[in-house]
C-alpha cells in the first residue's frame, strides 16, 4: 500500500500549476480553504456515485421487542456518519444464522400484527421505521457514510490515494479563480479536474460492475452548472 499523501504535497503541486513554486502568493495558508472546498466536492461526488470509499456497514444494532424504529423516538441511534441507506439486514438476536435482507417500502403495511421478524422498513425523515417484532432483532445496515475526514493543515493525510490529481487541479483552479482572479487559467485547470475525476471514478466502478448499485452520471451537477463555483 502506498504511503499516505499529505495535504502539503497537494499544496506543492497546486503551486506548480499556479506558476508560484516558491509560494510567494499561494502559501499553504492561502491554499487551505481551496483544498477544503475541493475535498468536500470530491467527498460529495463519491457519495453521489456510490463509490466504495464511502460504503460502510454498521455493527450489529439490537432492536428489542416492541421497538418500531432506529434513529427515532423508541429505538437505538443510527450510525453517526450515516448519509443514506443502501440495504438493511436482520436476524433474531442471539442466533448465529445468516442475516436476511429486509424489504424497503415507501409506507409500512396497514396492520398492527407483529411476527418474529421485522421483514420490512421505511426510510423517512432520517429514521428507519418498522412495525416491530415479537422478540429481539439484530440489525445491520449497509450505508453511504461520511468517512473521509476534512484536511485541516499541511500534515493532514488524504484518505483516497488516487484522488491526488483531482485535488491538485481543483485546488489550483479555485485559487486561480477566486484569489488570483485569473479566469482563463481556472477554466483550463477545471478541464483537467473533470478528466482526473472521471478516471478516478472509473477505477472505483470497475471493481463493482457486477453489483447492482445506485449511480448518477459522472459529474452530473458540474456539467449542468459548470465548475466555476464552490459548495
Amino acid at each position: 500500500m502506498p504511503l499516505p499523501v499529505k495535504a502539503g504535497e497537494i499544496f506543492e503541486q497546486a503551486r506548480f500549476f499556479l506558476n508560484d513554486q516558491i509560494g510567494a502568493v499561494f502559501t499553504d495558508e492561502v491554499l487551505q480553504p481551496a483544498l477544503k472546498s475541493a475535498y468536500q466536492e470530491l467527498r460529495m461526488e463519491c457519495e453521489d456515485n456510490n463509490i466504495p470509499y464511502t460504503n460502510l456497514t454498521s455493527s450489529a444494532i439490537t432492536v428489542t421487542s416492541g421497538m418500531t424504529d432506529i434513529g427515532g423516538s423508541t429505538g437505538p441511534a443510527l450510525p453517526s456518519d450515516l448519509i443514506d441507506i443502501i440495504e438493511v439486514y436482520e436476524r433474531i438476536s442471539g442466533n448465529n444464522s445468516d442475516y436476511k435482507l429486509m424489504r424497503r417500502k415507501n409506507f409500512l403495511p396497514k396492520t398492527d400484527v407483529q411476527t418474529n421478524y421485522l421483514e420490512v422498513y421505511t426510510w423517512q425523515k432520517q429514521v428507519i421505521n418498522f412495525l416491530g417484532s415479537l422478540g429481539d432483532i439484530e440489525i445491520k445496515i449497509d450505508y453511504v457514510g461520511e468517512s473521509l475526514s476534512m484536511p485541516i493543515n499541511k500534515n493532514s493525510e488524504i484518505a483516497i490515494y488516487n484522488s491526488c490529481a483531482f485535488l491538485w487541479y481543483r485546488t489550483a483552479a479555485l485559487a486561480s479563480e477566486f484569489i488570483g482572479e485569473n479566469e482563463s487559467r481556472a477554466k483550463s485547470l477545471n478541464a483537467d479536474t473533470i478528466r482526473c475525476l472521471e478516471t478516478m471514478e472509473n477505477i472505483g466502478i470497475k471493481n463493482q460492475q457486477s453489483m447492482p448499485v445506485r449511480r448518477r452520471p459522472f459529474m452530473s451537477s458540474y456539467r449542468q452548472r459548470g465548475y466555476g463555483y464552490t459548495r
